[in-house]
Parts: structure tokens; sequence; C-alpha cells
């Protein structure tokens, strides 16, 4: 089975590491999985991919906001 999902990047990836990006979710989820790229600059750097209602944010935007609930709590 193969998924339709989304994966949001910050600036310019090339080709090669979009394909890098889905060869490692296909491996760590034991399946083969397509994405629907789009390109969102409010992330700031990185990526956030969307498979399965699942968020995986290796975005700058994510360490930013992780950063700050620190500081507060």
């Amino acid at each position: 089975m193969v998924d339709e999902n989304m994966l949001k990047l910050a600036g310019d990836f090339t080709e090669q590491d979009i394909e890098r990006i889905r060869s490692g979710f296909s491996k760590m989820l034991g399946r083969e999985i397509r994405f629907k790229v789009v390109r969102d600059d409010s992330l700031i750097g990185g990526f956030s991919a969307f498979i399965n209602g699942k968020v995986y944010d290796a975005s700058v935007l994510a360490r930013i906001e992780d950063m700050q609930r620190q500081f507060t709590d």
C-alpha cells in the first residue's frame, strides 16, 4: 500500500534531498511512502512531514518553539 502524505519544506531542497527524506521515512515505517511536496518558508529551515495523521517536525520553527516552552515552563 502506498500512502499519499505531505512534506513541507523551508527553502530550496534538491530532488536528491527529497528522495533521501522519503527513503528514510519508508525505511523507518517499513512501507513505501510518497509525498506531496509543498514549500513553506514559515518553517524558517528544515522540513515537516505529515504521514497518516502524525507529524514529524524537523523544522527550525519547531526547535525555536521548543526552546520558548522550556523557558516559560
